[in-house]
């Protein structure tokens, strides 16, 4: 009987993970991700995803709750991305909030294995992040503890500042982009 290979989005992508002067640039794989759609007022909906995932919501636009797994990200009056430190805890955290909210309106999918995390660091990473970005990335604007969804060199991708000395920032795209973008993201780097 063969094995299973498993392989990250960007495996066959040549010279990743890279590291040029003042950037690097690497893939963070493995995460687990859950969309995560409820009503933020439901003090039951909230319970049980502090139960289950280990996380508050953060409640104001572009927010998260932290910059490392677990962490939630708001992406919208009612939407966040749960991201655990692996793809099983989110399976077991969409079964556990299934039956902890039976019965309530929510909706909770893994997408674990329909994106990736590219993290860039260094001096120049937000230089590089700019030439395909209309948003302000300045650390005194767009510092740890916030997110956005935007466009990326024409791919959609969450962007969240991390909080570290490097002044890293962690891009979550989508698979079928994510070669795109980590060959686009390369090229600006050089």
């Amino acid at each position: 009987m063969s094995e299973i290979e498993l392989r990250t989005p960007l495996v066959a992508v040549p010279g990743l993970p890279y590291r040029g002067r003042d950037i690097e640039i690497v893939e963070v794989a493995s995460q687990g991700h859950v969309n995560l759609r409820g009503a933020a007022r439901n003090a039951v909906f909230k319970d049980a995803v502090q139960a289950t995932a280990g996380v508050s919501l953060p409640l104001a636009a572009n927010t998260a709750s932290g910059t490392q797994p677990p962490c939630a990200l708001w992406l919208g009056p009612d939407e966040w991305l749960l991201r655990l430190p692996g793809e099983a805890q989110a399976a077991t955290c969409v079964d556990a909030l299934d039956a902890a909210l039976a019965g309530e309106f929510f909706a909770a999918s893994d997408i674990s294995s329909a994106q990736t995390v590219l993290r860039l660091s260094g001096a120049h990473a937000r230089r590089v992040l700019s030439k395909g970005c209309t948003l302000d990335l300045h650390p005194g604007v767009f510092g740890a503890g916030r997110c956005a969804q935007t466009n990326m060199a024409q791919a959609t991708v969450i962007l969240l500042p991390l909080a570290d000395a490097a002044g890293g920032i962690e891009v979550v795209v989508r698979r079928s982009f994510a070669d795109y973008l980590a060959r686009w993201l390369l090229d600006a780097s050089r």
